[in-house]
């Protein structure tokens, strides 16, 4: 299984670079996971930019930290 992980900015954060390591640490058995990274820029460009990187058959889950938990 291939996850990959589309984040808008730079992962610069010291919190956000922790976690994405352990995660890293806790999937590499069982799956290949990338983070690629898209350059901030106007709501709709970003918007644009990740459209683009999905394919129709991805299947998509969305992390907002202004999201409804689920």
């Amino acid at each position: 299984m291939k996850l990959t992980l589309l984040c808008v900015g730079k992962l610069k954060e010291r919190a956000t670079s922790d976690w994405i390591n352990e995660f890293l640490k806790r999937l590499h058995k069982y799956c290949r996971l990338d983070i690629e990274e898209i350059k901030e820029s106007s709501v709709a460009k970003e918007g644009e930019e990740l459209l683009r990187r999905i394919r129709d058959d991805d299947f998509v889950i969305v992390f907002d930290r202004h999201g409804n938990s689920m």
